[in-house]
């Protein structure tokens, strides 16, 4: 009798509790690696060097540099280990859990077996003595490295900010020097879009459906693969905004936008996900700069009309805020009437618009 109510509740329960045909998190740790070129020659995924062409892709002696993987989050670091230990795949890459080296122990016993030629300049990642910061990190492995980041940062160092800035590649963020020079060519925008993966993770996603919330499928599926694709428009929107004057600029940045709205937001999460506010507020944004920048009146006519529908799709969302509800709507007038509000079409982004944090879903509050 004990044998078959056993058997009973295996059988009534085996279907909800099989996990052998899904392979989420083998492909998310996967697509996390592919991130980072194979070699400074290699064409897959190049996206994190095609944008800088003119940094290093080897090393003083003529070596090809190496890569570190700054990686913060379980999920982040369990589906690396996983791929690179079970499945042998991208050993070439160096990852360094943010949360591990915090601990001087593993700094000086676990680092020099699995972590060789990278320079830890303290005792341990902090504040407290003889510790160090990311800042000091990145310039002590310059020479020899390049250096990216899944998963985000943490919040109590900022210290890399003030001589580095983040750029998306697939899944990835790299961090790349302010002062390199920014080049959104067409092998960029190609393999830029490649790199995340879209087509397997979604399936991926998809087969692991229904998403329990709060679990690290759902938090790949709506942090870090639609967070991926927003990403890469905002960063976008932000070089357009840097440059001021760039027309082709603001019109890919309006287009990835326009290209999230029509998919519906959903990116890599569940199908039918509604599309974040901030999506019409940045299209708007965009076009509304492009109004200025206008080669002629047709062209003029056109971003204003698009501008004028994507502010107004945006203030039909209940949940903005009262004083950026104020600020588009004086926005929007000054596109509709313009000598009657003049200098107010525009909008200063908000650095903040998109989380960086891997617990954080890719929705809120718009540039």
């Amino acid at each position: 009798l004990g044998c078959a109510l056993v058997l009973a509740q295996i059988r009534l329960n085996f279907d909800a509790h099989d996990f052998s045909r899904q392979n989420l998190f083998s492909a998310f740790g996967r697509a996390l690696l592919d991130g980072v070129p194979e070699s400074a020659g290699s064409s897959k995924v190049a996206a994190g060097r095609a944008a800088f062409p003119d940094l290093p892709t080897k090393q003083s002696g003529g070596k090809a540099r190496g890569a570190i993987l700054l990686a913060n989050g379980d999920e982040v670091v369990n589906a690396l280990r996983y791929v690179q230990r079970c499945e042998g795949y991208r050993a070439d890459v160096l990852i360094v859990d943010l949360n591990y080296i915090q601990f001087a122990w593993f700094v000086s016993h676990h680092a020099p077996a699995h972590l060789p030629g990278v320079v830890f300049p303290g005792s341990h990642y902090g504040n407290g003595p003889n510790s160090f910061q990311l800042d000091a990190f990145l310039a002590a492995n310059s020479a020899k490295y390049d250096v990216y980041s899944a998963g985000g940062f943490l919040a109590a160092d900022r210290s890399w900010e003030l001589r580095h800035r983040t750029w998306p590649t697939g899944l990835l963020h790299r961090l790349v020097p302010r002062d390199a020079r920014i080049d959104l060519n067409a092998e960029w925008q190609t393999s830029s879009a490649q790199a995340l993966r879209l087509s397997q993770l979604r399936s991926e996603v998809q087969a692991a459906s229904p998403l329990v919330v709060g679990s690290w499928e759902e938090v790949v599926a709506n942090n870090h693969l639609a967070q991926a694709v927003h990403n890469r428009a905002f960063a976008i929107l932000q070089i357009a905004l840097e440059l001021g004057g760039n027309r082709d600029v603001f019109l890919l940045a309006a287009r990835l936008y326009e290209e999230l709205a029509l998919n519906e937001g959903a990116a890599a999460g569940p199908t039918g996900a509604p599309v974040p506010d901030y999506v019409y507020r940045n299209i708007g944004v965009s076009y509304s700069r492009l109004i200025t920048l206008a080669a002629d009146e047709a062209s003029k006519a056109t971003a204003t009309q698009r501008a004028s529908g994507a502010f107004l799709r945006y203030l039909s969302f209940s949940g903005i805020s009262a004083e950026d509800r104020k600020q588009v709507e004086g926005g929007l007038l000054g596109l509709i009437m313009p000598a009657q509000a003049a200098g107010r079409t525009g909008s200063k982004p908000d650095s903040a618009a998109l989380p960086t944090g891997a617990k954080r879903k890719a929705k809120g509050a718009g540039v």
